[in-house]
């Protein structure tokens, strides 16, 4: 926040203003319009509403249109899946406390399977809770897409999310993933 003193001096009166208000307080005597006064104070109003605000102190009024990211993996190597469960990818985030929702999204750029009636199981999970579940046809080629979760108000803290899966029908599948733009990814959203 500035202080008065640090403010420029104003030497001579403007004609226009009301009388000056000397500041002694500092090591040389400045001069103060009530103008200069005003604005100087309005300036404080701002650095105030902008800098003092309270933890989730901020209405919905007042929130971002778009949500915020608290975090993000990405796996650029193809995953292989085969007949038990295996994880895939995880992130880890930390929760602010204010009680808002966790959106979790998994996207990919292909998921293929070795034949033509392959079917995957996926679970976006925390620990052993099972969040959702998806099941996915693995075909040659195989198709991009991707799956999302709203998780309501999960507790303040640390929580480590992941996917995991397994093939459901057949034996053999894999997520497509490089890092040349093709990676397999998860991320995390407050909402």
């Amino acid at each position: 926040m500035p202080k008065i003193s640090a403010l420029p001096p104003m030497t001579t009166a403007d004609a226009a203003d009301e009388a000056p208000i000397v500041d002694t307080s500092a090591t040389t005597t400045k001069k103060w319009t009530l103008t200069l006064l005003k604005s100087y104070l309005q300036s404080l109003v701002g650095w105030l509403t902008t800098a003092m605000i309270a933890d989730n102190a901020v209405t919905a009024v007042k929130l971002a249109t778009t949500a915020i990211k608290i975090g993000k993996a990405q796996v650029t190597s193809t995953v292989n899946l085969n007949t038990s469960y295996a994880d895939i990818i995880s992130v880890t985030v930390t929760v602010p406390s204010g009680g808002r929702d966790l959106l979790l999204v998994l996207s990919y750029s292909q998921a293929q399977g070795s034949g033509g009636t392959e079917r995957g199981e996926i679970r976006l999970m925390e620990g052993s809770t099972i969040y959702q579940r998806y099941y996915h046809g693995f075909k040659n080629p195989g198709l991009g897409g991707t799956f999302q979760i709203i998780i309501p108000a999960p507790s303040a803290g640390s929580h480590t999310y992941k996917v995991n899966g397994k093939m459901d029908i057949g034996t053999a599948g894999l997520f497509y993933a490089d890092a040349t733009g093709s990676p397999l990814e998860l991320q995390a959203y407050m909402v």
